[in-house]
């Protein structure tokens, strides 16, 4: 029988809730760009959270133990890849560089590392070594590096995929 406590309640929150709004983005890119950016972020995650919650480092746990508890599952891979999407769909809608670029990290930053202080106040994760400051400069170089993903993926598309994304472009 599960016991579960509030911090894995707001995770299954967490989770129903990214669902909900990620449904009216959800046709954005043709399926296979949204699995490769799906694969990527949960690789991306898990190895980061592993590396950053593992020894020698052990910077933070999440939920209830430093052990890997499979409700992180959740998290692992389906809320981080809908924001990854969701953040990618506003940055392909609108072509965003430059200064508006800039701008748009800043905000995502600010959601990011709102959210995060929201799992700590939850009890999603606990700090070690870990503070929410360290945050801060995290989150624009992985929106940046997930960026380069993309725009790799797309670049690399075979022409029938690359015209799907065109079309899409043009029915927003």
């Amino acid at each position: 029988m599960f016991n579960f406590s509030w911090n894995e309640w707001f995770v299954i929150l967490t989770t129903f809730i990214s669902i909900v709004l990620f449904l009216p983005f959800s046709r954005r890119f043709p399926l296979v760009v949204t699995i490769l950016i799906w694969v990527y972020t949960v690789i991306f995650i898990e190895t980061l959270d592993y590396i950053m919650g593992a020894r020698p480092f052990n910077l933070y746990d999440f939920l209830d133990s430093s052990k890997y508890e499979p409700i992180l599952v959740f998290y692992h891979f389906v809320v981080y890849p809908i924001c990854s999407y969701t953040f990618l769909y506003f940055y392909d809608t609108y072509q965003l560089r430059g200064w508006k670029l800039v701008q748009y990290l800043a905000v995502w930053t600010g959601i990011s590392v709102f959210y995060e202080w929201l799992c700590l106040i939850n009890g999603v994760l606990t700090y070690r070594d870990w503070n929410l400051l360290y945050s801060i400069p995290t989150y624009p170089l992985a929106s940046l590096l997930l960026i380069g993903v993309f725009r790799f993926i797309k670049s690399n598309l075979p022409p029938e995929i690359k015209s799907q994304m065109v079309i899409k472009n043009q029915m927003k």
